[in-house]
């Protein structure tokens, strides 16, 4: 029995190192289908990172813009209001002479006929 033990010992190893051959295989196959897949996902981050920093890139500069353009409004609004405070301070001192003037014209009396003498006080007042 020993030779024919052999045979079949030696068919069983056979097909046992088939059996394996064929799994090992399998797995070769499939790690590559997957080591591809992962390869692409990777690609995919890698072009995803670098659209992220090409996009956070043109975010900063237009930050950078719209701050520019803050700080020159907000000059101009200082600006701004420096003329209006300076137009106030000259309307209130020309308003503080006219109401002077207009105080001094109604103080007078006038004398003789009163048209005769409001003629003379807008021609005083005129210059002339």
């Amino acid at each position: 029995m020993g030779g024919l033990g052999s045979k079949l010992m030696a068919w069983i190893g056979g097909a046992a190192s088939l059996g394996l051959a064929a799994a090992l295989a399998f797995v070769w196959i499939s790690k590559g289908a997957e080591v591809r897949a992962l390869t692409v996902a990777n690609s995919n981050l890698a072009n995803d990172l670098s659209q992220s920093r090409l996009n956070a890139s043109r975010l900063e500069g237009a930050v950078a813009i719209q701050s520019a353009a803050i700080d020159r409004l907000a000059a101009a609004g200082e600006l701004r209001e420096a003329r209006l405070a300076n137009a106030l301070d000259h309307a209130a001192i020309a308003s503080s002479g006219a109401q002077r003037a207009a105080a001094g014209i109604l103080a007078r009396k006038p004398e003789g006929d009163h048209c005769l003498a409001a003629d003379r006080l807008i021609l005083e007042v005129a210059g002339k």
